[in-house]
Parts: C-alpha cells; sequence; structure tokens
C-alpha cells in the first residue's frame, strides 16, 4: 500500500467563529439587501410568501381561539361536567363567525368595511359621552366607580371629536351607516314591542315581592 501522506493541516482560521446568542439576537439586515428582495428602490413589491388559503385559514383559527376562550370563561363555572360540550359548541360558533367575517370582508372592499367600522364606533363613542353628562344630571345618586375629571368639559370634547371624525368619511359610508341604523332600529323595536318589561304583565306574586 502506497503511503498517501499525512493530511493537509486544518487551518482553523478557515472557519468562521459561530456568532454567541446576543449577536444573533441583536443581527441585522442591511437596508440595501432588503431593498435588493423586496424590490428595486421605493414602490417594489415585496415577495408574497401567504397565500389567498393560508391568510384564511390563519383568520378563520385567530376568530375560534379567541371565541372558544371567551365563552369558555362564562360558560366553565356554569356547565360544570359538560364543559367539553360547551368547548365544542364555542368553536362551531366561532367556526360560523370567522366563516360569515370571512365572505363579508370577500365581498366588500377593505376600504370601505372599514370606514363602516370606524364611522359606527366613533358614533357609539359619540353617545358615551353624551350619556355621561346625562346620566350626571338626572343620576346624581348613581354609585360610580369612576368620575369623568373636568366634566361637562372634556365629554364635550369627546364628542365634538367623534363627529368631526365622522365628517371626514365619505358619503357612501354615511349612506351604508344610515341603512344600517334604520335595519338595527326596526329590528330592536319589533322585538322590544313585546318583550319590554311595559308590554309584560308583571306576576301578582312578584309585583307583592317588589312591595
Amino acid at each position: 500500500m502506497l503511503d498517501q501522506g499525512a493530511p493537509p493541516p486544518h487551518d482553523a482560521s478557515a472557519v468562521p467563529p459561530s456568532p454567541g446568542l446576543a449577536a444573533r439576537l441583536m443581527r441585522r439586515k442591511p437596508v440595501e439587501r432588503l431593498a435588493a428582495e423586496g424590490g428595486q428602490g421605493e414602490g417594489g413589491s415585496l415577495r408574497r410568501s401567504l397565500g389567498l388559503w393560508q391568510l384564511t385559514m390563519i383568520s378563520i383559527g385567530a376568530t375560534l381561539g379567541t371565541g372558544i376562550f371567551v365563552v369558555l370563561g362564562e360558560a366553565v363555572p356554569k356547565a360544570g361536567p359538560a364543559v367539553t360540550l360547551s368547548f365544542v359548541i364555542a368553536g362551531l360558533t366561532a367556526l360560523f363567525s370567522a366563516l360569515s367575517y370571512a365572505v363579508l370582508a370577500a365581498a366588500v372592499p377593505l376600504g370601505q368595511l372599514a370606514d363602516a367600522t370606524s364611522i359606527g364606533t366613533l358614533f357609539a363613542f359619540a353617545l358615551v359621552n353624551v350619556a355621561v353628562v346625562v346620566l350626571r344630571r338626572t343620576r346624581p345618586e348613581m354609585r360610580r366607580t369612576f368620575r369623568v375629571p373636568l366634566s361637562p368639559v372634556l365629554p364635550a370634547l369627546g364628542f365634538g371629536l367623534c363627529v368631526w371624525m365622522m365628517g371626514s368619511l365619505s358619503t357612501v359610508t354615511w349612506v351604508v351607516f344610515g341603512v344600517r341604523m334604520a335595519v338595527g332600529l326596526v329590528f330592536y323595536f319589533v322585538y322590544g314591542h313585546r318583550r319590554s318589561r311595559l308590554a309584560t304583565p308583571v306576576p301578582s306574586e312578584a309585583r307583592t315581592h317588589q312591595k
């Protein structure tokens, strides 16, 4: 057997040292490399790594998880041994809600959907500011865990800001908001016409107990 000779000496300087934990946690990527990967200069498009199916599943999963945890927080003290069945019911309810949201998001443009959500939220905040002033005058004896300081100045400012931001929305958003409010009021009054406390007679035993 021929002697092949000793193996070449290993050059320790040729292999870069492994970075430590702190260096790996704090490592950064140059902006030039980010721009090259995402596109040429400003306005370049990022490479898509998640498709429509993956994004839909992520949204449905998030809604499912939130719905299950929220419902179980209320159901566990009442369900007892049937908590497993409550878990399944909560999951199915959240699943149908997530599918409804997905269909709505696919049918309505995202900008208009966001505006419709914003105007409803701002309207609710405006009513809360009005209610603070009204309840402060009509129910001063009501027990409150928190009192709004500088009333009615702060509620008036809050109401004005909400109205100002609502006024910056488009006409289409206002039309949709009006139709939605009209439909909601119809359901509210139709349901409450027969189910309200004034329309429901109080049994004689309950009336005696109240006295």
